[in-house]
């Protein structure tokens, strides 16, 4: 959304974007959200429901009807119509002998608007079509959903986790935690949630037979965005409602991109892990997800990897990729030890005296402002240091040899750090205590860095 959102109005040229994912429910969501965006002209309601289809444990009745009613008739009749193009059921043994079948099915969703063509590209294999349609008719009780949801948010044996983990959160915005682990729904505070019944089952996995939730006790939506960005937005009179100004940031964002979609002439493909029919295709911009860039395995049927698929006649194309570094028992990130940057800052928001020793003192004491001492999370410089040692220049050597991709010196398309909350003070400006906020209270578990990539000159063509 925000690479569509910052196109210009009036691009002449067509858009396309490929999506491709080995996981079909990642593929299942994409799909589901987008043909929403698309069929749905009433901006308001389409940009409240794709943020409770994204974030929210619970959906409204409107938006489940168009998922179980027109969505699922349209997907049920096309895969009635491959199955009588070719014949035969798609478990049977003639389809394993019928290779020119396997990526072939395809359906495509067209709107015209204003001489503006936009259009939604699903591709499948053809077993996948059945797949999809049982996909969009499971039904879950709301009771079910809320005993399968307590069941992870509410764990008993994590309890310790989800206290420090709210604990590190400033005092006004706890409640907004609370909230959303206790009802699971994203809305400022004060909106009422009265018609927001229905559970939201892409949220939920049916492989063992009953509804599992997927998300761990403590990932908030509010994680990969900007924190000091999506502060910025006004919630209301409830100036410390931060899921309230999360929910107004991605409001604004979808809207945006909702715009898009009838002002561009623009093309989605969405691929079920099928990288191998895009060896013709060159992208502007390519972002890789995250277990894509640790796996280090070129996939199946793709030379260079990923450096071919870069546009050569593009000077600014670029690969991105989110690097991620988790807290390991050897590299504890969490340490008293590696806190040395927070020294001038914490006293100066705490109000305490300053220590002399350049390191934090282990306290045995029970007291809450040293105890939330300890809490703070890691200063980013540690972390980037991190970063520097996982992720050298030669990231893309080993099984990715000959890729021809080289780091850029300074990124030109994301911020690095996603978390870093805005300009550093100066030795002439003074800190405020919202920066220190950002700085201090930021959720950076996983810690997640995006580093950007091109072809080397010498690989690229005039355009």
């Amino acid at each position: 959304m925000m690479t569509v959102n910052g196109i210009p109005e009036d691009y002449p040229k067509k858009v396309k974007i490929v999506i491709s994912n080995k996981d079909f429910n990642v593929v299942a969501r994409a799909y589901i959200i987008l043909t929403y965006l698309l069929c749905h002209d009433d901006v308001l309601l389409a940009t409240e429901n794709t943020i409770h289809l994204w974030y929210s444990a619970f959906i409204p009745e409107s938006l489940h009807s168009w998922i179980r009613g027109p969505l699922y008739e349209y997907i049920l009749i096309e895969s009635y119509k491959f199955r009588d193009q070719h014949g035969f059921e798609p478990n049977t043994i003639e389809r394993f002998f019928s290779d020119e079948i396997t990526d072939a099915c395809s359906t495509r969703m067209t709107r015209e608007l204003a001489g503006i063509s936009a259009s939604i590209n699903l591709k499948l294999a053809y077993t996948d079509w059945p797949y999809l349609a049982r996909y969009l008719e499971r039904d879950l009780l709301r009771e079910e959903a809320i005993s399968a949801r307590n069941a992870v948010v509410a764990c008993e044996s994590r309890l310790d986790n989800r206290e420090r983990y709210l604990f590190r959160q400033p005092y006004a915005e706890r409640p907004c935690y609370i909230r959303f682990m206790e009802e699971g729904i994203l809305l400022p505070m004060g909106r009422p949630s009265h018609d927001i019944v229905k559970p939201n089952v892409t949220l939920f996995d049916f492989s063992s037979g009953v509804g599992t939730w997927l998300l761990d006790d403590t990932r908030g939506p509010e994680r990969r965005w900007s924190r000091s960005e999506f502060k910025k937005t006004f919630p209301g009179f409830a100036k410390n409602d931060i899921y309230g100004k999360l929910f107004y940031y991605l409001q604004g964002i979808i809207t945006t991109f909702h715009t898009r979609m009838r002002t561009l002439d623009i093309e989605f493909s969405i691929e079920h892990n099928s990288l191998s029919s895009l060896n013709r295709c060159k992208f502007d911009r390519i972002l890789l997800p995250e277990e894509e860039t640790h796996s280090y395995i070129v996939p199946t049927g793709l030379k260079r990897w990923p450096g071919d698929f870069l546009n050569p006649h593009n000077l600014k194309s670029t690969i991105i990729t989110p690097c991620r570094i988790c807290p390991t028992p050897g590299r504890k990130m969490n340490t008293n030890d590696n806190r040395h940057e927070l020294v001038d800052l914490l006293p100066r928001y705490f109000e305490i005296p300053p220590w002399k020793s350049p390191q934090f003192p282990i306290f045995d004491t029970l007291d809450p402002i040293k105890l939330q001492l300890l809490e703070f999370a890691v200063p980013v410089g540690y972390i980037e240091s991190l970063f520097r040692i996982d992720n050298c220049d030669d990231y893309f050597k080993g099984t990715w040899e000959r890729s021809d991709v080289f780091r850029k010196e300074e990124n030109t398309i994301v911020e690095p750090w996603p978390y870093f909350p805005g300009e550093k003070p100066t030795l002439w400006t003074a800190s405020t205590p919202e920066l220190d906020q950002d700085i201090v209270f930021e959720d950076r578990y996983p810690a997640v860095w995006y580093i950007e990539w091109d072809l080397c000159y010498r690989y690229r063509t005039p355009p």
